[in-house]
């Protein structure tokens, strides 16, 4: 059974495709509760991990690429005033930015205000 983007909670995906000695095959079948695909690459996280360990290099379950980013942008062990200006520096259209921390595709309001919420 094959499945994808539009696939019910409980979806099969088989998802080893890949070109073997004609005598042997490779295959894997995962099952999930509830397709989470963060990248939004139609592959479901979980069999990204499964086939990438090192995609999830904290053991969390979640690909890493897509983990939320710290309001701590300059790495200071502080979120403070230089946070909030590296924002402002980034302000507009940032995707994939480590200042998008809403992960929305813009770097606005709420990555400010997230930025706020976190300070001292």
């Amino acid at each position: 059974m094959l499945a994808g983007e539009s696939a019910p909670a409980g979806g099969l995906f088989d998802a080893l495709d890949c070109d073997l000695d004609p005598a042997r095959t490779s295959s894997a079948l995962l099952e999930w509760e509830q397709l989470v695909d963060c990248d939004f690459n139609k592959v479901p996280d979980a069999l990204q991990i499964e086939m990438d360990p090192s995609l999830d290099t904290d053991f969390n379950g979640q690909l890493d690429a897509c983990a939320t980013p710290t309001a701590d942008l300059d790495g200071n062990g502080s979120v403070d005033f230089g946070d909030v200006a590296i924002a402002l520096l980034n302000f507009g259209v940032c995707q994939g930015c480590p200042t998008d921390l809403d992960l929305n595709g813009v770097v606005d309001f709420g990555d400010i205000a997230i930025i706020l919420l976190n300070f001292g």
